[in-house]
C-alpha cells in the first residue's frame, strides 16, 4: 500500500530519476515530437521543492509517484505528475491529484499543461474531472494542452465520509455503553447551545461534526437502552444502521434498476415468508400508520369495484363500515378519515376478557349494517395489540369475512413476527384467510424507526387505489420503447417495480436494504431466538407477579407484553401508587416501561422487543418496581 506525503530536498534525486524513467517510457511509447523535452535538473528540482508543493507517493522506501503544485491567487497550477511505469493502474496518479486538491481548499480551480496527444496522463486527468480548455505553444515544434478543473463551488462537504463517519461512529459506540445521563440531567446545556438564531454563514463540516459528537449524540433518546420497554420501537441494530447509511449515500431513492431497488422486492418476499403471509406481495412505507392506510385503501378499492365503481377516481357514494375492536390501533380511525370513509364508519366490536375480538358481536354488527344498506369495507383483526399483545381469533374472523365477502386485514405491526415462536404459532391460525397484513420491521426485527411493510394478495389493487397521473418529468426520464424491442442498458432506463404507484410516497428511501441486512445477518433462526427470549421475559415477570404478595398480574401475557402492578395492603388508591412509582422508575433512567389501563386498573406495561434486552432486564425491572413501590407505599400510608 502506498502513502502520500510532502517531498523534501532529500527526495530530489530519487524524484528526478523517477521523472526521467516516466519521460523515457512516454517518449518510447508515443515516439511523438510533441512531447516537451526533459529539462529538469537536480538543482532546479531542489529549488522547486523549496518554493512549491511537491507531493510524493511512496511504497516501502521507494518513491513511485510525484506531482508539483503552486497557488496563483485562487488557481492551483498542477504539473509534473509522474508515476513509475511499472506501477501504472494502481490509482497512484488519482491519489496524488486528490491529495493536491485537499491541500489547497482555497483554490477555485486547478490548471495544468501537458504534451498534446502524447501524455498518457491526459486520460487520467479527464477521468478525474479535468477538461481540455485550450492549447499553448511552448515552441515552434512543441504544443501543450491546457486542462482545467473547477472545484465544486457548493459550500457543503460532499465527501470525506470515511474520516467523518469514523468519528461519529466512535461517539455512537460510546453512547451505546449507556453510561451517560438522561438528556435532561441537572446542569444540561445543550438546549442553549443548539437553539440559536438562523446562521447566516456556515461553520463548516468539522464544526458540525464536533457539535454532533459533543452536544447532540450524548443527549439522544432513551429508546435504545436495554431497559427501555415503553414504546414498541427500538434502537436499530448495527446492520440496520450500516444499511440505512449505505442507502442514504448510494441510493437515496428506491426507484431505478439498482441493487437497492432489487432488495426492496427480495426483502419483501423474505419478510412475507418469515411472517406467514408468503402468498402476498408488499410495499414498504414509513410506519404502521401509513401501512394500515395502504391496506385499507386496497380494501376500499376492492369493495367499491365489486359494485362497479372506481372509488379512487370517483369517490365514495354510499355509507360504509370498517370493523375493529377498541383495542385496535388508533391509526385505523385515522386511515378511515384520510380515505374519506369517515372515522365514525369504524365500528367498535366488543372484546373478551383477554382483549380479543368477539366474533359473535362482529356478526351482529355486520348484519345490522347490511340491513341498513351500509357497504362493509374491511374487518381489522389484531395479531398482537399495542396495548396488551392480544391476538384476535383470526380463523373465526376470517371465515366470517369470507362468508360475507368482506376484506380481512390483519394488523400485525408489532406482533406478526411472533408466529416464529412455535409455542405461539397456533394463535395465528387462519392467517391464510387474510387479504392484507402489515408488519413493522422497526419494531421486533431491529430496524430504526421508518420501516413498515404492507402485504396484499393482489398488488394491482394498490395500483388502482393509489396510482398518480402521468408526469412528463417522470415518465419522460425513462426508456419508453415498446417492450418487445426494448433494450435496458442503464439503471435509469426503467424505474423498476412502480412502488410509487402502490402507495402514497413518490419520493421514498431505500428501505428494503435495511430489512435485507437484518434478516441476512441473523437469519430466521436468529429472529426466532430473539422473539422466544422476549416472550419468555414477559412470562417470567408474570410468574413472579403471581407469586409475590406485592405484585398483581392484571392480564396473562400473550407475546412479549406483561401488564402488572404493585399492590400494598395499606394503600387504597393503587392507580396513584403505580403512577408515582412509574415516574420515579423512568427518572432513574434504567428500566423504562410504559403504563396502560387493563380492566379499569393502571398497569405497568413493559414490552420487550429490543435486540439488547435480555432476561437480566426483566429481573432488574421487577427489583426496581419492588424497591420503588415500597418507598411510594410508605409515603402514601403516612
Amino acid at each position: 500500500m502506498f502513502q502520500i506525503s510532502i517531498a523534501t530536498a532529500e527526495d530530489a534525486a530519487e524524484i528526478l530519476a523517477l521523472q526521467r524513467l516516466a519521460y523515457e517510457s512516454e517518449a518510447q511509447l508515443y515516439k511523438d515530437r510533441s512531447i516537451p523535452p526533459m529539462t529538469q535538473t537536480l538543482e532546479s528540482l531542489i529549488t522547486e521543492i523549496k518554493v512549491a508543493t511537491v507531493l510524493k507517493a511512496t511504497e516501502g522506501s521507494s518513491i513511485i509517484g510525484s506531482v508539483r503544485a503552486t497557488l496563483a491567487e485562487d488557481v492551483c497550477l498542477v504539473g509534473r505528475l509522474m508515476v513509475d511505469p511499472a506501477r501504472q493502474g494502481r490509482g497512484i496518479g488519482t491519489a496524488l491529484l486528490r491529495a493536491i486538491e485537499d491541500m489547497f481548499p482555497q483554490a477555485r480551480a486547478f490548471e495544468l499543461f501537458t504534451g498534446s496527444k502524447s501524455d498518457g496522463n491526459i486520460r487520467l486527468y479527464i477521468r478525474h474531472g479535468y477538461v481540455v480548455t485550450g492549447a499553448r505553444q511552448a515552441s515552434q515544434e512543441i504544443s501543450l494542452v491546457v486542462l482545467t478543473k473547477h472545484r465544486n463551488t457548493d459550500a457543503a462537504e460532499t465527501g470525506q465520509l470515511q474520516a467523518l463517519l469514523s468519528r461519529v461512529g466512535a461517539a455512537l459506540d460510546e453512547f451505546l455503553k449507556f453510561e451517560h445521563p438522561d438528556s435532561l440531567h441537572p446542569g444540561h446545556r445543550w438546549q442553549r447551545q443548539l437553539d440559536i438564531p438562523l446562521p447566516k454563514v456556515g461553520v463548516g463540516i468539522e464544526r458540525v461534526t464536533e457539535e454532533l459528537i459533543r452536544d447532540i449524540i450524548p443527549n439522544g433518546t432513551a429508546i435504545p437502552r436495554p431497559g427501555f420497554s415503553a414504546f414498541i420501537t427500538t434502537g436499530g441494530t448495527t446492520a440496520a444502521v450500516l444499511a440505512a447509511t449505505a442507502a442514504n449515500v448510494a441510493a437515496p431513492q428506491r426507484a431505478s434498476l439498482t441493487a437497492f431497488n432489487l432488495l426492496e422486492e427480495v426483502s419483501l418476499k423474505w419478510l412475507a415468508s418469515m411472517c406467514g403471509v408468503g402468498a402476498m406481495q408488499g410495499i414498504y412505507s414509513s410506519g404502521g400508520s401509513t401501512a394500515n392506510l395502504l391496506a385499507l385503501g386496497a380494501a376500499r378499492q376492492c369493495a367499491f369495484e365489486q359494485h362497479g365503481r372506481d372509488v379512487a377516481a370517483q369517490g365514495i357514494d354510499r355509507p360504509v363500515a370498517v370493523y375493529a375492536t377498541a383495542e385496535a390501533h388508533h391509526t385505523i380511525q385515522r386511515s378511515a378519515g384520510v380515505l374519506g370513509l369517515g372515522r365514525r364508519a369504524v365500528r367498535a366490536i366488543a372484546c373478551d376478557g383477554q382483549g380479543r375480538m368477539d366474533p359473535e358481536d362482529l356478526r351482529r354488527h355486520i348484519a345490522a349494517d347490511q340491513r341498513a344498506g351500509v357497504l362493509p369495507i374491511a374487518i381489522v383483526a389484531n395479531a398482537g395489540t399495542t396495548n396488551t399483545g392480544a391476538i384476535d381469533p383470526i380463523r373465526a374472523i376470517g371465515e366470517l369475512a369470507r362468508s360475507h365477502g368482506i376484506w380481512l386485514h390483519v394488523d400485525g405491526a408489532y406482533g406478526l413476527p411472533g408466529i416464529l415462536d412455535e409455542r405461539k404459532a397456533p394463535l395465528y391460525e387462519g392467517l391464510e384467510l387474510a387479504d392484507s397484513a402489515i408488519v413493522d420491521p422497526h419494531k421486533w426485527l431491529g430496524a430504526s424507526v421508518g420501516v413498515a411493510a404492507t402485504f396484499v394478495r393482489d398488488r394491482e389493487l394498490l395500483l388502482r387505489a393509489f396510482t398518480q397521473e402521468p408526469a412528463a418529468y417522470l415518465e419522460g426520464t425513462i426508456e419508453q420503447t415498446p417492450s418487445a424491442s426494448r433494450v435496458i442498458e442503464h439503471s435509469m432506463d426503467d424505474f423498476g417495480i412502480p412502488y410509487y404507484d402502490y402507495g402514497v410516497e413518490l419520493s421514498a428511501p431505500s428501505r428494503g436494504v435495511v430489512v435485507w441486512a437484518l434478516i441476512r445477518e441473523i437469519g430466521v433462526e436468529g429472529m426466532r431466538a430473539r422473539i422466544r427470549r422476549h416472550n419468555d421475559m414477559a412470562a417470567h415477570i408474570a410468574h413472579i407477579a403471581r407469586q409475590h404478595p406485592n405484585l398483581e398480574l392484571l392480564l396473562e401475557p400473550t407475546l412479549s407484553i406483561c401488564c402488572f402492578r404493585y399492590v400494598h395492603r395499606n394503600v387504597v388508591d393503587l392507580d396513584r401508587l403505580n403512577r408515582q412509582l412509574h415516574r420515579r422508575l423512568v427518572r432513574e433512567n434504567r428500566n423504562l416501561p410504559s403504563t396502560t389501563v387493563v380492566g379499569g386498573a393502571l398497569a405497568l406495561r413493559p414490552c420487550f422487543i429490543g435486540a439488547r434486552a435480555t432476561l437480566a432486564q426483566a429481573d432488574s425491572l421487577v427489583e426496581d418496581v419492588l424497591r420503588i413501590g415500597a418507598e411510594v407505599a410508605q409515603e402514601l400510608s403516612r
